[in-house]
C-alpha cells in the first residue's frame, strides 16, 4: 500500500510539472470561490471538514548563495510577521517561514528552496495557506494579498478541502465519488478502484484552469478511503489535482 500511495504522489507531481505548460492561470478569487464550492458540496453531503488547503509554486532563476539569501531578505520584508528557518547543505538551501493566524486558525507557509543536481540548479517558491474555518472574505483577502506581494508571475493556485464522512456507506465507494464528481458537473476521466480506496480525475466545463494528460484535460480530483467496517471514510477534493497525500 505504501509503494501504491508514493507511485500516486509520484503520478501527481509529473501532472504537476506538466501543468506549468499551456494550462490557464487561476486567481487568488476564483481558488476561494472554488474552495467555497467545494465546502458547499461537503455540506450537501454530510461530509465534515477538516482542512482546507490553498497552494501554489513558482520556479525561479538563482545563481549563487548571495542571491538566495538577497531572495530571504526580500521575502521576510514582504512576509513582516512570519517566522523563518533556515537550512543548509552542500547542496540544497532551503529557507521555511511561517505565520500562525491563532484567532483564525489558519497558517500561512511560504517556502525558498534551491538545490543543485547534476551540474543544474533548481530553485522554487512556494506559498500555502490553510485553516478549517470558513470565513471565505477573510481567506480571499488574505491569500490575493500574499500572492500578489511574494510572486513576481502568475501562478496556478492548487485547492483543497479534507474531510471525512462518519456514517456507513452502504454503495461501493467508486458510486460514491461519482456522485461528488456530478456536484461538480464533472466526467471521470482515469481513476484508480479498489476496495478500500478510489482515486477519481476528472473534467467539469464550470473551471477553466486544466492539466493535460495522454487522454484528456482534467480539473478536478476526487479521493476517498475507507478506514474499515463501521469506521469513517475519508474524502479529499482537490483542483485541478490533489496535491498533498490522503
Amino acid at each position: 500500500m505504501k509503494n501504491k500511495l508514493h507511485k500516486i504522489c509520484m503520478l501527481f507531481i509529473v501532472m504537476i510539472l506538466l501543468s506549468i505548460y499551456g494550462n490557464s492561470m487561476t486567481s487568488a478569487n476564483e481558488s476561494v470561490n472554488k474552495l467555497e464550492e467545494i465546502a458547499n458540496v461537503y455540506e450537501n453531503n454530510h461530509i465534515t471538514i477538516e482542512e482546507w488547503s490553498l497552494y501554489s509554486r513558482q520556479a525561479l532563476e538563482i545563481s549563487d548563495q548571495v542571491e538566495f539569501e538577497q531572495r530571504i531578505e526580500e521575502l521576510k520584508e514582504k512576509t513582516g510577521n512570519f517566522n523563518w528557518d533556515i537550512s543548509e547543505s552542500s547542496n540544497k538551501w532551503e529557507a521555511v517561514g511561517t505565520f500562525e493566524h491563532l484567532e483564525k486558525n489558519q497558517t500561512e507557509i511560504v517556502k525558498l528552496i534551491s538545490s543543485y543536481d547534476n551540474g543544474h540548479r533548481y530553485s522554487y517558491l512556494f506559498y500555502e495557506v490553510k485553516g478549517n474555518h470558513t470565513d471565505w472574505t477573510s481567506v480571499n483577502g488574505t491569500t490575493k494579498n500574499r500572492i500578489a506581494d511574494i510572486f513576481t508571475d502568475d501562478v496556478t493556485i492548487f485547492t483543497c478541502i479534507k474531510g471525512y464522512l462518519n456514517d456507513k456507506i452502504e454503495e461501493v465507494l467508486y458510486k460514491r465519488a461519482d456522485k461528488i464528481l456530478q456536484q461538480f458537473n464533472a466526467r471521470a476521466i482515469e481513476a484508480l478502484n479498489e476496495e478500500t480506496f478510489v482515486s477519481i480525475s476528472a473534467y467539469t466545463d464550470d473551471w477553466k484552469d486544466i492539466i493535460p494528460t495522454k487522454i484528456e484535460p482534467i480539473n478536478i480530483q476526487v479521493a476517498l478511503r475507507s478506514t474499515g467496517l463501521g469506521g469513517r471514510t475519508n474524502v479529499v477534493v482537490g483542483t485541478p489535482i490533489i496535491t498533498s497525500e490522503y
